[in-house]
């Protein structure tokens, strides 16, 4: 019986991770657990990390909450490591004091199963899930939006990157089954919905791409349930994708990796574009849809990279507009073809350089909202602990102190009233 036992999930990494460790955390719930967090101070019967291994970075802190957690943990219970750091080093992850079971991303989707065959003392411990996309949609009561799983995998072989060994070749769902999970999100209340994968571009279903799979979910959802994309390569976004994402449903905010703003460094990482390519993509986006929010990823220190490389790359996020960077520390990985280049740049001037960029990135993102003050967008909202966050269609968190009803997962038009440097501030228009 589980009625009386707790778990916790603790999820690192990207939002892919995020959505499989709150499945999880959602069928152990329906299974009758009670979900904790043993970082409160208590000690659950079941402990769950969820890894990222993207760089050695995310390693450190994916063995500290494990150690963490095996201190925690109620005597006699179970913790699992899972996630891309579990699959590319199982090993490693088996040898640390606590840690009962390791279980990579292809079977990660099994976790419930295995979790409640132990505690039915059965022998069936490795029941296997057939498909990376066996996730029940969780369903969040704090959120405003639900994350989708679309695609897994990739197929790309960017030099720095070690996901395509811990996730395997790109794979994607059926669309029908996108479908009947997203009419069921909105049976629930939710009204945006984020689609997700390791790179949701390659999303290939016998021959129907990411184009034809939002085709389908404009036709097939309610007109109320508006689509959020994750991160997107730039050379997905050829016409038949650009003519798509310009329908009103379509959120204006993209995720758009860049890496370096240096064409030589480029090809050392094995990039799929070029600098004038990623610009004309940019350009080409904002045409078809105006007000968009820009994101991307950014590598500092590549080996290789000089002052003129890293100047480029200053120059470029300055001209794209940027509204929001993601900047990392280059570390190699093992299995990675630059893991086999010579690490030249001293790692305090890979700090330096990744503050630079990290100061440019607030100074563009201030910008990019600055802009909007006094306008009016529609938002979906959750619930905070200072009053409730409305996030606008193109990605701007709105926080609204003053509401005399609850405006969990509402979809409403918020005026922004003040954007400063930390905070975006504004209230709810009234129909």
């Amino acid at each position: 019986m589980t009625g009386n036992r707790t778990a916790s999930v603790i999820n690192h990494g990207c939002k892919l991770n995020q959505y499989e460790g709150e499945s999880i955390e959602y069928s152990l719930e329906k299974t009758g657990f009670r979900i904790v967090d043993f970082r409160d101070d208590v000690s659950p019967d079941v402990v769950i990390v969820n890894t990222c291994t993207v760089t050695n970075r995310s390693d450190r802190k994916s063995r500290n909450t494990i150690l963490r957690a095996a201190r925690a943990l109620a005597d006699k219970g179970l913790l699992v490591v899972t996630g891309c750091y579990a699959q590319t080093n199982p090993d490693e992850l088996k040898e640390l004091q606590g840690v009962g079971l390791v279980v990579g991303t292809r079977e990660k989707a099994s976790i419930p199963g295995i979790v409640a065959s132990h505690f039915r003392d059965s022998t069936d411990m490795h029941e296997k899930s057939k498909s990376p996309f066996d996730y029940p949609v969780p369903d969040t009561p704090h959120r405003s939006r639900v994350f989708m799983k679309v695609q897994d995998g990739c197929d790309m072989h960017c030099a720095y990157c070690k996901v395509p060994l811990a996730r395997g070749r790109s794979t994607s769902s059926e669309p029908e089954g996108i479908i009947r999970a997203l009419n069921t999100v909105h049976e629930r209340g939710y009204r945006e919905v984020v689609l997700t994968g390791v790179n949701i571009g390659s999303y290939d279903w016998h021959g129907r791409g990411l184009a034809d799979l939002l085709t389908l979910i404009l036709q097939e959802t309610p007109d109320t349930l508006r689509v959020r994309l994750s991160s997107i390569e730039p050379v997905s976004f050829n016409e038949s994708f650009l003519k798509v994402i310009a329908h009103c449903r379509i959120m204006p905010h993209f995720h758009v990796p860049l890496q370096s703003g240096s064409d030589r460094i480029l090809k050392r990482m094995n990039r799929p574009c070029g600098i004038a390519e990623y610009l004309s993509i940019i350009e080409r986006i904002r045409r078809v849809k105006p007000h968009s929010h820009f994101a991307t990823d950014l590598i500092v220190g590549f080996p290789g990279e000089n002052e003129e490389d890293f100047s480029q790359t200053l120059r470029v996020v300055e001209s794209a507009q940027f509204a929001s960077l993601h900047v990392f520390r280059f570390s190699p990985r093992d299995g990675t073809a630059a893991a086999l280049l010579r690490d030249e740049l001293p790692h305090i001037q890979k700090t330096e350089r990744s503050r630079e960029l990290i100061d440019l990135g607030m100074q563009l993102n201030h910008r990019f909202r600055k802009q909007f003050e006094g306008t009016v967008r529609d938002a979906v909202f959750e619930r905070q602990s200072r009053g409730f966050c409305g996030i606008t269609d193109n990605y701007i968190r709105v926080m609204v102190r003053e509401a005399d009803v609850d405006l969990t997962r509402a979809l409403l038009p918020v005026r922004i009233l003040c954007a400063d440097v930390d905070e975006t501030t504004g209230m709810v228009v009234q129909p």
